[in-house]
């Protein structure tokens, strides 16, 4: 990252804590094209809510990936449920930039 204090460049990105965290961010922010960000739907896109059938994205969820996609190699969300309850759920369906989330349910 360069910086002497191992401070983020962009001051908006977490600093990661161990040396392979830090190594990870910088192969990320070095080779976006390249990286495949995979993120889990319950308790990471979506809150963990007491009735699975009601979890929703994160209202910022959805306008971030869509950011975030067409940057990098592949966005994937992983959950335990069907991928479609989870594309419907997360509203991630018609959303320009969205086009090749992967879902794997």
């Amino acid at each position: 990252m360069g910086n002497p204090d191992n401070t983020a460049e962009d001051s908006a990105l977490p600093v990661p804590v161990t040396q392979a965290g830090r190594d990870g961010l910088r192969a990320l922010l070095d080779r976006p094209r390249t990286a495949v960000i995979g993120l889990d739907f319950d308790g990471t896109l979506a809150p963990i809510v007491a009735d699975p059938d009601q979890a929703r994205a994160h209202p910022g969820a959805v306008p971030a990936l869509a950011a975030l996609a067409p940057k990098v190699a592949s966005v994937a969300v992983v959950t335990g449920r069907p991928a479609g309850v989870a594309v419907r759920n997360g509203g991630f369906a018609g959303v320009p930039g969205l086009e090749h989330l992967v879902v794997l349910g």
